[in-house]
This record gives structure tokens, C-alpha cells and sequence, in this order.
């Protein structure tokens, strides 16, 4: 009997804490890697450690028996906070802490709860408070990595994975109101998404998302639906000022609403064109074929290779230094009719 197998609770299931806490696109390739522990090990606790906006996408997760919010830059900023999370920690007997992202922090934390077996990645073979790792590859998509942690832990090596998605019926209703309101038939409609906390969403020029989006109206005859989360009021406004008539646009503004909401509205529309940036994973999670634009910039190959949203019916577009735009409307054309055509 391998370590994995002997660490259980009283009742003899494993309980496992998976940290993913981090920026929502973080906690969104982690998704694939909770489905499948859950697969290999139907009867074990599973508790994902994650931040709000992570705790409102995955709290309709049936796959997940717990959401333990972890915020180390608001509520859990004091040492006092840091004891009580601890203590919480230690009270749950977790048997296993799976570390998809490589903080100190939560290592630390991992081993001061008591947590017997931490699995993780190692940064130049430095794993400190870990017991099992692996090394962290740069240019090795990042769900692939997430995924082969679990054979540190006596699970066969995941062949065939994929994302899910669940909505609650609230989001559902507000999803189709909101078609309603916008006159947005089924798979009639693009979703275009300016937005990004990533350098290579910020560089790229709003007139090219201008230019997209005419080619989504005027080509393909479909509607451009502009995408405005928390922080995207700026490129989402300097795009708008340059369209030509707000009858060729539509915008899907979530702010005040639940991001599975805007989940909910990818599992309708044709297509999705946005900015590296979390919503174009969550465009894969939700099944909706994708373009995700990059700027140029220095070994931006090896980033796409580690980033690139996890699901077939994919394609990147890759803008430039200097690019005339009608030659990247055509590229952004020919990624669309490969994303749309993959099986």
C-alpha cells in the first residue's frame, strides 16, 4: 500500500485541500484537475481554498464539498486572521494539500495546519514545506502540470479531461433576460472581450478590437457583444468611442451581477475573440469555441504554450509589432473559421 492509500480519515476516505487561491483565471484551470481527483476518488472530502470572485464561480460545483476563502491582501491581512485560518485548517484533518500555484505562503501555512502529505511544484528544485513536487516548466501548459501532481499521489496519469460548468437558475434567468433585452438569438451572437489583467491584454490597440468587431457585424454577420467586468471600464470605453453606431454593438455589462452569469451567456453565443486574460478560459469552460488574442513580446511562443485555455476549439492570434490591421482581421478571420470547425 503506496503513502496515498494509507493516509485516510477514521471513516477511510482521503480528504484533500487543493490551494487555488490567486486572480479568477487562476482558479479557473484549476477546475480539470478537481474534476478528475473526484473521478479517481469518488468517496474522499474535497475543500478548494480559493478568493470571492473564485468562491462565486465554483459554488455550484457538486464536485466540491467546501470553498474556503483565502484572501491574504484583505480579510486575512493580520496575524490574528492567519492563526484562525490555521486553526480552521487543523480542525479538518486533511490528509493532503495539492499547491497548484507556487506561493510560499500557502506552504507554509499547509505545513503549520499539520497537512501530512503537501504536493507541489518546485522552483529550481526548491520545494520548501513540501513533501512531494515536481519541477514547474515555463512552456508546459499550465492544467497539464496541475494534472500531473496527481500522480505524486498514486493516481494514474489523466488521459482525457475536460472542463464543466454549472449554473445556478438565477444565473440562468438573468442570462436569457438579458438576451431578451438585447434582442441576442442563439448562436447568433460573438462575444468580444477587451479586457485583461495580463501585459499582453493591455497592449493591444483598441482600434484592432474595433476592427474585430466591424468583422464579426459586417462579415460574418453576427452581433459583437462587448464584454465590461470589474476593471475592464477603460478598454471597453476607448473601444466603444471608436465604433460607428451603437446598433452594431451590444454590451454585457456583469459588473453588478455573478460572473457565472456572464458563463451562462458564453453557452449560447457563436463565438468568443478576446485578450489572453481569465475570460477567454472561462470561454473553455464553458464549451464556447474561442480566438485569444496575444501582443507581441518577448517569448510570447513559450507563454501561449503555458496559458493557452485548455479545449480543442481553440485558436491564437498573435498581434504584431506593426501589423496593417486588415491583415490582422484576417488572421483573426482564419483563427475564427479554425476554432468554429475543430471537432
Amino acid at each position: 500500500m503506496n503513502a496515498f492509500n494509507a493516509q485516510r480519515d477514521s471513516n477511510g476516505a482521503h480528504r484533500f485541500l487543493v490551494w487555488r487561491n490567486g486572480k479568477l483565471g487562476n482558479t479557473i484551470v484549476a477546475v480539470p484537475f478537481i474534476l478528475f481527483l473526484r473521478r479517481q476518488f469518488p468517496e474522499s472530502y474535497i475543500a478548494v481554498i480559493v478568493e470571492e470572485l473564485g468562491r462565486d464561480l465554483l459554488s455550484s460545483f457538486p464536485e466540491i464539498d467546501e470553498l474556503i476563502v483565502y484572501e491574504k491582501q484583505r480579510q486575512h491581512r493580520s496575524l490574528f486572521a492567519h492563526v484562525r485560518l490555521i486553526v480552521g485548517l487543523r480542525q479538518r484533518y486533511f490528509t493532503h494539500s495539492f499547491h497548484l500555484k507556487r506561493f510560499f505562503r500557502n506552504g507554509f501555512l499547509a505545513w503549520c495546519a499539520g497537512i501530512p502529505q503537501r504536493i507541489g511544484f518546485s522552483v529550481n528544485g526548491d520545494a520548501p514545506f513540501l513533501t512531494k513536487s515536481l519541477p514547474y516548466y515555463e512552456d508546459r501548459n499550465i492544467v497539464e502540470q496541475n494534472l500531473s501532481l496527481l500522480t505524486l499521489a498514486g493516481a494514474p496519469a489523466a488521459e482525457q479531461t475536460e472542463y464543466a460548468f454549472y449554473a445556478h437558475y438565477d444565473d440562468v434567468l438573468r442570462a436569457r433576460q438579458f438576451m431578451k433585452e438585447q434582442q441576442l438569438e442563439e448562436q447568433q451572437y460573438v462575444l468580444v472581450h477587451c479586457g485583461g489583467d495580463t501585459s499582453s491584454a493591455r497592449k493591444i490597440p483598441a482600434a484592432s478590437f474595433r476592427d474585430v468587431a466591424q468583422f464579426v457585424r459586417r462579415e460574418l454577420s453576427f452581433m459583437p457583444v462587448f464584454i465590461l467586468g470589474p476593471g475592464d471600464e477603460r478598454p471597453v470605453g476607448d473601444v466603444l468611442c471608436l465604433m460607428d453606431s451603437p446598433a452594431d454593438y451590444r454590451v454585457c455589462d456583469y459588473r453588478s451581477h455573478s460572473i457565472r452569469m456572464i458563463a451562462e451567456i458564453m453557452r449560447h453565443a457563436r463565438l468568443f475573440i478576446g485578450s489572453d486574460s481569465a475570460h477567454a478560459h472561462l470561454a473553455a469552460m464553458a464549451g464556447l469555441p474561442e480566438v485569444v488574442l496575444y501582443r507581441e513580446q518577448e517569448d510570447i511562443e513559450r507563454h501561449i504554450a503555458k496559458w493557452r485555455p485548455w479545449q480543442k476549439r481553440c485558436a491564437t492570434v498573435v498581434h504584431r509589432n506593426g501589423i496593417a490591421p486588415d491583415i490582422f482581421v484576417r488572421e483573426v478571420e482564419a483563427a475564427s473559421n479554425r476554432a468554429l470547425t475543430t471537432g
